[in-house]
């Protein structure tokens, strides 16, 4: 099972697990070269869909392939729907 987990805030990052084990894990800063980059889950998508395709080249699958989102937030996030967390990750993942 492939999951990609989401931190948001920031020094936000991505991981990419298989089975429970990380395979990848990237922090935007490291793609953007802002430091402390923050990553919005209720704004622009575009660093957070670069952090999950950076996570999914390194290891050679796609988005087909994943069978869960999981996200870390420390507030609820009302438009946080299926829908855009699918604009996030570029990807279509299943309910």
């Amino acid at each position: 099972m492939w999951i990609v987990g989401i931190s948001r805030g920031r020094n936000g990052s991505v991981a990419l697990l298989r089975d429970g084990r990380v395979v990848c894990a990237i922090q935007a800063e490291r793609l953007t070269r802002v430091k402390g980059q923050v990553l919005s889950l209720d704004g622009d998508a575009d660093i957070v869909t670069r952090c999950v395709r950076y996570c999914l080249e390194a290891a050679g699958i796609d988005y087909e392939n994943l069978s869960a989102v999981a996200i870390c937030t420390a507030r609820h996030i009302p438009s946080l729907t299926h829908d855009r967390i699918n604009d996030l990750i570029g990807g279509f993942v299943p309910v």
